[in-house]
């Protein structure tokens, strides 16, 4: 009994001694070879993303560097979404860009410390039109549009050097986007991300989405004009019709002239304003979307304006209605000739 208790125990202790050296030595692989890769930064700044800790961040990623070059970038790739490399502007345009180099890192510098700090590229509580637009230029940039979506792979290209290819979702272009993400040792031999090397890519692959939302917005909405510009110009030939029948001086035709109006031609001017509101817009729209609601709202006022004088006789109405009816036909005009520049922008 006492020689199996004894080699029971002699067992159990070489058993215990092949864990502590196994420990051991996973704790020397640990803190002496894998603290000291790229997969370790990876996943340290995962961890202070989502920990909030801004320091341990910067520990891992050389954001002056990584700022610096995507300031470059970023303009270099705005301006040739703007401005074709072969005319004659772009030189200009280009050393135009410049001058916004400092405040633009300034812009992305504040941007990477609120989503580190507090998940969002955008601080809620700062207005829009301070900190140089913050908001309006990274929407631009089409960097508040995008969603981590994990790492897709990492290769080491040399002792100092590796290139993570970073999965995002881009919710404007509605579509996956690589970043190749270049890392480097320090001088203290810590891994850090050094470089996003195809942030001018990315700007062009968001354009390329923003066009074709652009196109479908354009041929939607000009499609539900064209719906509706038929039963508008029914209810004005109904009008002219109408008016040429009789006397404005007579109290019954304008009367009819009134319920016409306001039963024909302004249903369908608040009917058309109605369906515009319920689209689906790109940000890329926004200007000519807005100039298309004040069209219905010129027509609209101008509708319920003439159908008020056809009441009251005033001609404070009268003038009132056709101020509206010259703002609605020069509104026209513009949503024509901005239409026809996005069209061939987005070509």
């Amino acid at each position: 009994m006492n020689d199996f208790s004894n080699r029971l125990k002699k067992t159990l202790l070489a058993a215990a001694g092949v864990v502590v050296i196994i420990g051991a030595g996973g704790a020397w692989w640990y803190f002496s070879m894998y603290t000291k890769t790229p997969e370790f930064a990876l996943q340290k700044i995962e961890d202070s993303i989502s920990q909030n800790n801004k320091d341990e961040f910067y520990k891992y990623v050389a954001v002056n560097h990584v700022l610096d070059t995507a300031g470059d970038a970023l303009l270099s790739g705005m301006v040739e979404t703007a401005v074709s490399p072969e005319q004659d502007q772009h030189i200009a345009f280009t050393e135009f860009s410049k001058m916004f180099k400092t405040p633009v890192v300034n812009i992305l510098q504040t941007a990477v410390d609120n989503y580190v700090l507090n998940g969002q590229w955008i601080d809620d509580q700062i207005e829009p039109s301070s900190e140089l637009g913050n908001g309006v230029m990274l929407a631009k940039a089409g960097l508040t549009q995008i969603t981590f979506k994990g790492v897709d792979s990492l290769e080491k290209v040399d002792d100092d050097t590796a290139v993570a290819n970073v999965r995002i979702f881009q919710s404007e272009a509605n579509e996956d986007f690589i970043l190749h993400v270049e890392m480097k040792k320090n001088a203290e031999g810590i891994w850090q991300v050094y470089e996003i090397t195809n942030v001018k890519e990315f700007v062009s692959f968001v354009n390329e989405g923003r066009k074709i939302l652009v196109k479908n917005y354009i041929d939607e909405s000009n499609k539900l004009a064209s719906e509706y510009d038929v039963s508008i110009r029914e209810a004005e030939k109904n009008v002219s019709m109408a008016i040429s029948t009789g006397s404005l001086g007579d109290n019954n035709l304008r009367e009819e002239l009134a319920k016409i109006v306001k039963e024909e031609l302004l249903v369908q001017w608040q009917q058309e304003k109605s369906a515009l509101e319920s689209m689906s817009v790109p940000a890329a729209a926004g200007t000519l979307h807005k100039l298309k609601l004040k069209t219905c709202d010129a027509n609209i006022s101008y509708a319920e304006n003439y159908a008020l004088w056809l009441h009251t006789k005033d001609i404070k109405d009268l003038r009132k209605a056709e101020e509206n009816l010259r703002i609605a036909r020069t509104l026209e005009k513009d949503v024509k000739q901005l239409s026809k520049q996005m069209e061939v922008h987005a070509q």
